[in-house]
């Protein structure tokens, strides 16, 4: 793009300012497409990009080409790259795990966190300092993955756990110290049983300070977590019935359909007990795992969702409680209604909804109960044809942008701060519900006039923490502001750009030439990262 530099900006004239506001309010203002539109509101993409773009964070030259050739036609392609991903363990990933190299927290046992990073800081200035490190090495070693880590769809499904079970490390001093192991643990379960999933989580003392179950005891119940535990992370806030009797509930399939407040004031008396190894004084230990304190569990008889449970049933009342939370067919409904959010569309069809949900609950007691439906609903013919409605949210730009543009992540823990500064830094979500799907949530001018600026950074290569060669990773062969604007356009877009785009991204690379005219390698250098942020900031280029 032409224009004025100034230091590391640049003063765009007056053709494209008024085209980049332009595009953006393009990118705000559309509506969310039907479930059922007659078309699709953007020129959908080869299945290849809408692959790497939803169940990946963005496709690259070479995995574009690597999926080309995994069949003879889509239907082939993909369901070998399923059969792949699917299996993150058989994928060879030591070139993600060298960048992770240096950090040390990440492999630590939970014990070790404890004892090093909680207990082990020091009083004084570098407390905070101390106790934060694993969680700055954290969020470092999430952005790594998204960007570097040939298991693509492992690390989607992931993220996708990290905001179904959010936390946030501000709430106690104890989890930044723990959060390795947390989203570890996340991660070792996300394709796999969500029955495991759901207890890994309730037990984990990072949850349990999130949402103050570490404290809650028959004398002073706390009913936070018990409430997400109904509201989030099992049946969801649309099969919560009010105040209403917990008998006058309907019962669907043989149990109540649904939940009222009293069966969340059962729950947490079920829960009563379930604390931390914290104290050295105590008989708990001070290894800062779970543990169980009859004392502090309310032992009388309780009832949730029409189950009884006798008196002095013990820690295992949470365990049968997780059982019945993690059968329910509201449960099944839920997580696959938030599925099929993520991975497809925000307005999923009732239909496709239901069949995941049926397969959730077919597949409740296999290994990869989770893994069957995901793959599920990327077989569908909605995840194929729909395109356009979901808009990426800005860590997920992010890490696309530096996918497909080839960068190369330099930061030190706690350097990288674009994150944060585009609305949604690695566990910094506050409250438990996690950062929204919903398109509404992102699309206001601030958050994408800071795309703009991410994408110019990225491509001018602005930041030292991320380095990116826009003109070196150009065949040297194409010379022309066409020949330019159309390589960019389909590796970014894995198609070419409307016209209209088109023809704009070329005349600001000709800068008042012709756009069939060769330039010159350094007029290339100093245009050509203008006009590959403005194509990484096309509606096309910012919707999945």
């Amino acid at each position: 793009m032409s224009g004025e530099r100034v230091g590391r900006r640049t003063v765009l004239k007056a053709g494209v300012l008024a085209t980049v506001p332009a595009v953006l309010a393009r990118a705000e203002s559309a509506p969310p497409a039907p479930a059922k539109a007659a078309a699709p509101a953007f020129s959908r993409p080869p299945l290849g990009v809408i692959v790497l773009s939803r169940l990946g964070f963005g496709s690259t030259p070479d995995d574009l080409q690597a999926f080309r050739k995994l069949g003879a036609d889509d239907a082939a392609r993909l369901t070998r790259w399923l059969d792949a991903q699917l299996s993150p363990g058989e994928l060879d990933d030591r070139g993600c795990e060298e960048r992770l190299g240096g950090l040390d927290s990440l492999k630590e046992s939970l014990p070790d966190l404890w004892k090093t990073y909680y207990r082990g800081a020091p009083e004084g200035e570098r407390k905070y300092e101390v106790i934060w490190q694993p969680t700055v090495e954290t969020r470092l070693a999430v952005l790594t993955r998204m960007v570097y880590s040939r298991r693509q769809l492992h690390e989607v499904v992931t993220g996708f756990w990290r905001d179904h079970f959010n936390v946030h490390p501000d709430k106690d001093e104890r989890i930044p110290a723990l959060l390795p192991h947390y989203d570890a643990t996340l991660r070792r379960h996300a394709l796999g049983s969500f029955r495991t999933l759901l207890g890994a989580v309730a037990h984990h003392p990072v949850m349990l300070y999130y949402l103050d179950n570490a404290s809650s005891t028959r004398a002073g119940p706390n009913e936070n977590y018990a409430r997400e535990l109904f509201e989030l992370h099992t049946l969801g806030a649309e099969h919560y019935r009010g105040v209403g009797r917990q008998s006058a509930v309907p019962r669907v399939g043989g149990v109540p359909g649904g939940y009222v407040d009293d069966d969340v004031y059962e729950a947490t008396r079920v829960l009563t007990g379930w604390r931390t190894a914290d104290d050295p004084d105590s008989t708990f230990g001070d290894g800062g795992g779970f543990a169980f304190d009859p004392q502090g569990h309310d032992r009388f008889q309780k009832t949730v969702l029409g189950h009884y449970f006798p008196p002095n049933g013990g820690e295992q009342e949470g365990e049968v409680l997780l059982d019945l939370l993690a059968a329910h067919p509201g449960t099944a409904r839920h997580v696959a209604l938030k599925l099929a959010r993520r991975l497809i569309t925000e307005t999923p069809p009732p239909e496709l909804v239901e069949g995941a949900a049926q397969v959730f609950l077919k597949a409740r007691k296999a290994p990869d109960q989770l893994a069957q439906v995901v793959r599920f609903l990327a077989a569908s013919d909605a995840f194929r044809t729909s395109w356009g409605e979901r808009l990426r949210r800005p860590l997920d730009a992010l890490a696309a942008t530096m996918r497909v543009l080839g960068s190369d992540l330099q930061a030190r823990p706690g350097e990288f701060w674009p994150p944060g500064w585009l609305g949604q830094e690695v566990y910094d979500w506050r409250p438990p519900n996690g950062a929204p799907d919903r398109r509404a949530a992102w699309s206001g001018s601030g958050h994408l006039l800071r795309r703009w600026t991410m994408a110019r950074a990225l491509s001018g290569n602005w930041w030292k923490e991320v380095r990116s060669d826009v003109p070196g990773a150009t065949p040297p062969h194409l010379k022309t502001p066409l020949e330019l604007a159309d390589h960019w356009a389909v590796r970014v877009l894995g198609q070419p750009l409307p016209p209209g785009s088109r023809a704009v991204v070329a005349r600001q690379l000709a800068a008042g030439g012709e756009i069939t005219a060769p330039l010159s390698p350094e007029q290339i250098r100093e245009r050509l990262p203008d006009a590959v942020a403005f194509v990484l900031m096309t509606p096309e280029a910012l919707v999945s």
